[in-house]
């Protein structure tokens, strides 16, 4: 077997690591903070891949439980609480440690409008299926 058969994918989760830093310049008199462009880029797009995942399986169920008004909103709530509190505990609670510059309450609510009206789209077209048609 030759060594480019084997898969070179990075993991899903990862810290960045003195030798793949680079610097991000600050501002004068500051110490430049390091960071791992490419994990971050990777972690990013986990953090999203998940909760698109939530939003679109959420609405599918939120639709065909036939949840309308306010409860379809606390149930994309509570889903969503509980997806960003797996995340955040699969970090360690370490926010700053795999997405540099961010607090935790930035990332709990980071992305929650589009996600929200995701949300909607796959909610009303389940409910709309299974209910009305």
């Amino acid at each position: 077997r030759s060594s480019r058969s084997r898969s070179t994918r990075r993991p899903a989760w990862t810290a960045a690591t003195p030798s793949t830093m680079q610097q991000q310049g600050g501002a004068p008199g500051e110490e430049p903070e390091l960071f791992d462009r490419r994990s971050f880029t990777n972690n990013t797009k986990a953090i999203s891949y998940v909760r698109t995942v939530m939003t679109i399986s959420g609405g599918f169920a939120a639709g065909i439980l036939g949840l309308t008004g306010l409860r379809g909103f606390a149930f994309f709530m509570a889903l969503y609480a509980v997806t960003s509190l797996a995340i955040l505990s699969k970090m360690g609670g370490r926010v700053d440690k795999y997405l540099p510059k961010a607090t935790a309450q930035s990332f709990l609510l980071g992305g929650i409008g589009g996600e929200a009206l995701a949300f909607v789209l796959y909610w009303t077209l389940m409910y709309a299926l299974v209910h009305i048609y």
